[in-house]
């Protein structure tokens, strides 16, 4: 029997970051994170009127930000796909753009159509030739599943949301491009969170981890969002141990969501994140001061929430087992 997901819930702090929302750009040093993982930006644009100017800009500044980059180690080869299918989703998009302009000439919403035809056919192509590897993972009535897997299933949701476009009616002129358009970029769009599903498939697979991944969280505005469903199917009290804390958003926003949960975070914070001092990155990962933010967030929590400032391989030596809770910590007077 196929393990009931956890294929997120030990892999988060490889992907998830506090940096921010969705979007993610390159420095000139190395790949950080600048933005999104919270993954909001699906349910920003549903407000937008991209027929306006500002509402235009809105979602060009959203596309500079989408994902360039993740927080999958360099060095693991799932890193390739999930950006090159991230940045593929985000061309796909950007050539969508151009239909939502105030009253598009006939000429301007055929080419628009083409440019978006070229788009995907160069997806589809980069999708379809990925080597096919067997992975461990279930997901959306798809077995087997291994990372170029997902690639191809996330080229295969764009192509559905491209066929839910009356074409005929860009070529033909009629009716307004954004009624014609409009979801369909929101359909592709909520797909830029699926780096953290190449992650974890690649992740079980390599751990020969069985998994099925419920379709409730395939599509999932935040990574959150997924962890949120994956600590509810595991009973009236869950505990969880969140290896990468850094600032303490995510932890705060589950320790909000699950009142029974109780949360021990582990972070070195050693003013060091890959190789690069934190004062001098962007997201300031591993800082000192992110560690004082989080202790902030944990104690809102009395007592549900600890955190260990140990590198989580000392931690995992002294593990006594899930046996913390509030009460035991309260009476230790830690």
């Amino acid at each position: 029997m196929a393990a009931r997901v956890c294929v997120a819930i030990c892999i988060v702090s490889s992907l998830v970051s506090d940096a921010g929302n969705f979007g993610l750009s390159e420095s000139e040093s190395e790949h950080e994170v600048t933005g999104c993982f919270d993954f909001g930006c699906p349910d920003v644009l549903g407000e937008i009127d991209m027929n306006k100017e500002h509402g235009r800009i809105h979602i060009e500044a959203w596309l500079q930000a989408a994902p360039k980059t993740a927080l999958i180690p360099p060095r693991f080869p799932q890193r390739k796909i999930a950006l090159t299918a991230a940045e593929h989703t985000t061309r796909v998009l950007r050539q969508i753009l151009p239909a939502f302009t105030p009253e598009p000439s006939c000429a301007h919403r055929a080419a628009t159509a083409r440019n978006v035809m070229a788009a995907f056919r160069a997806f589809a192509t980069w999708a379809v030739a990925l080597p096919r590897k067997n992975g461990t993972v279930t997901f959306g009535g798809h077995e087997h599943m291994g990372a170029s897997g997902v690639a191809l299933v996330w080229m295969n949701q764009v192509s559905d949301e491209l066929l839910n476009f009356d074409w005929r009616k860009e070529l033909l002129c009629q009716e307004n491009p954004l009624s014609n358009l409009g979801g369909g970029f929101l359909g592709i769009a909520r797909l830029q969170t699926w780096p953290w599903l190449v992650d974890a498939v690649a992740l079980a697979t390599a751990g020969h981890l069985r998994a099925v991944v419920p379709d409730a969280v395939l599509f999932a505005r935040s990574a959150a969002e997924v962890l949120v469903h994956i600590l509810q199917l595991q009973g009236q009290e869950p505990f969880m141990v969140e290896i990468g804390v850094d600032r303490g958003q995510t932890s705060e926003l589950l320790l909000n969501a699950l009142p029974n949960l109780t949360l021990l975070g582990v972070d070195p914070y050693p003013g060091r994140y890959n190789g690069q001092v934190s004062a001098d990155r962007l997201d300031q990962m591993g800082a000192v001061e992110n560690m004082r933010m989080a202790v902030a967030r944990f104690a809102q929590f009395n007592g549900r929430g600890r955190l260990w400032r140990q590198r989580s391989d000392v931690a995992a030596r002294g593990w006594m087992g899930p046996a913390w809770r509030p009460s035991r910590a309260r009476a230790q007077g830690q």
